[in-house]
């Protein structure tokens, strides 16, 4: 009677426990490698398509004018960051479309004063760090920031720096 008794509780317990459908996830793995084959060769025989090529270039706006550099002017700031005053020379000049040189200009010089003056403060407040980068090009993103907003979004091509030079105050 005992017996019974076990094995019943046992057959009860193994019927309570969930059995993994095997048949269904082998049906399942089956499938989805069959896919996969399926769209390798799909994708080894497809040709890419042009039409989605050429309408992509279509978009990419097309300049007539070529690109010129303009000098925007020659600065000599001090900066106090690292002790002594460090006084740093630079020119700089903008890249642009040769058909934005007057529009440039001109918008600079009516606004040359403001220039100036957050140049004044871009330099004052630059950790010496920022003066040893090779390309010196945070320094570049933020005089492009500050003209961007003299001469407008997209004027601008970009910044250069091509002379840089620093003096220590004796």
């Amino acid at each position: 009677m005992a017996e019974q008794t076990t094995e019943e509780t046992g057959s009860a317990q193994a019927s309570s426990k969930r059995k993994v459908p095997l048949k269904s996830a082998v049906i399942l793995a089956a499938i989805m490698i069959l896919e996969a084959g399926l769209f390798a060769v799909w994708m080894a025989v497809a040709e890419p398509s042009v039409a989605g090529a050429e309408s992509a270039t279509a978009m990419v706006p097309r300049t007539l004018d070529n690109e010129v550099e303009h000098q925007v002017l020659n600065v000599r700031f001090p900066n106090w960051k690292s002790g002594p005053a460090t006084y740093y020379q630079l020119t700089i000049s903008v890249v642009c479309r040769e058909g934005d040189v007057k529009l440039l200009t001109t918008k600079c010089e009516k606004r040359m004063g403001f220039i100036r003056d957050r140049l004044r403060a871009i330099i004052a407040r630059a950790d010496p760090e920022l003066f040893r980068e090779e390309e010196l090009t945070t320094l570049k993103r933020q005089i492009l920031a500050m003209l961007e907003q003299v001469a407008g979004e997209g004027l601008i091509k970009k910044v250069l720096i091509p002379e840089y030079d620093a003096y220590r105050d004796s």
